[in-house]
C-alpha cells in the first residue's frame, strides 16, 4: 500500500503504510529504504548500524541459535569430559546470535508515526507550537504508546517535541 500511495503522490499515507510494514518486519530494510527515498528522515536502526554482525541473530535462526547455545552450555555443565570444548561452542553460538537479537529488541521499542494530513505540533495546553508545522509524510518518534486526550507525545527529527493529534496519523486505504 505504501508504494502504491507513493506512486499516487500521497506522501502521508505512503509513509504511514511503509512504517506499518517496518513495524511488522523490523529486520527488513526495504520499508526504511523506501521511506528514505520518499524523503522521510528516519533515525538509524541498531540492526542497520550493526550490519552483517546482526544478520545471524536478526533472522529466524536467531532464536534457534540462542536455544542451541543455551542447551550446549547446560550440557557442558553436566558433561563429565570436554567441558571446555562444549562451553566454547556454546559461547560462540550465543555471541553469534546475541547482537541481532538485542538489536531487534531495541529497534522494536522505538515507535515511529507518520503524519497523514497537514498538522501542527501542540503544547500541553493545546496551543500550536511556533515552528511546529508538520507536513504529510513526516516521520516522528512517539514517546509513549498511549494517547492522551486524542493526542500523542512526539518528537520531530530536528528535536522539536510536542503533542500531535492521533487522527492526523491514521491512514485508510
Amino acid at each position: 500500500l505504501g508504494l502504491a500511495a507513493a506512486a499516487a503522490d500521497r506522501p502521508g499515507p505512503a509513509a504511514a503504510w511503509l512504517l506499518e510494514a517496518h513495524r511488522r518486519a523490523p529486520g527488513a530494510s526495504e520499508p526504511v529504504q523506501a521511506l528514505r527515498v520518499l524523503g522521510a528522515e528516519i533515525p538509524s536502526t541498531w540492526s542497520a548500524s550493526l550490519g552483517p554482525l546482526a544478520a545471524p541473530g536478526a533472522s529466524l535462526a536467531g532464536p534457534l541459535l540462542l536455544a542451541l547455545g543455551a542447551a550446549l552450555a547446560a550440557f557442558a555443565l553436566c558433561a563429565p569430559q570436554r567441558r571446555l570444548n562444549w562451553l566454547i561452542l556454546a559461547g560462540a553460538l550465543l555471541l553469534l546470535a546475541l547482537p541481532g537479537q538485542l538489536a531487534r529488541q531495541v529497534d522494536a521499542r522505538h515507535t515511529l508515526v507518520a503524519v497523514v494530513t497537514p498538522s501542527h505540533l501542540l503544547d500541553a495546553t493545546g496551543a500550536p507550537i511556533p515552528g511546529g508545522a508538520v507536513t504529510p509524510g513526516t516521520v516522528l518518534t512517539q514517546h509513549a504508546h498511549a494517547a492522551w486526550n486524542g493526542r500523542m507525545r512526539t518528537t520531530r527529527a530536528d528535536g522539536l517535541s510536542g503533542w500531535l493529534p492521533v487522527a492526523d496519523t491514521e491512514a485508510r486505504p
